[in-house]
């Protein structure tokens, strides 16, 4: 968000001041980003199943910009016959991913 930054000289403003502090999210943690959807509990072959990941930095604040690498894979076993099945996963440019695949 937008914060505002006096400076100050003998207890007074200087000239501009307060400037305007646009403080973002820092890059997102691993540990602290979540997935959530049908799509991680269950999939069918008649049709795309998905989930959407939330980005959040070390401090637990969601992240507001997409940009960065964010991977799925599904590793076929059983009914499958070990195929690995392809994940497309699109960023949303507001820090959430959704991830699709179909399962065949």
């Amino acid at each position: 968000g937008d914060f505002p930054l006096a400076v100050m000289l003998k207890g007074e403003n200087i000239k501009d001041s307060p400037f305007t502090i646009k403080v973002v999210p820092a890059n997102p943690d691993a540990s602290l980003s979540t997935a959530e959807g049908e799509g991680l509990s269950a999939g069918n072959t008649d049709s795309p199943a998905s989930f959407v990941v939330t980005t959040r930095d070390r401090f637990g604040n969601d992240c507001i910009e997409g940009g960065f690498k964010v991977t799925s894979s599904l590793d076929g076993t059983g009914d499958m016959d070990g195929r690995n099945v392809s994940v497309d996963v699109k960023d949303n440019g507001d820090g959430t991913y959704t991830g699709t695949y179909q399962a065949d």
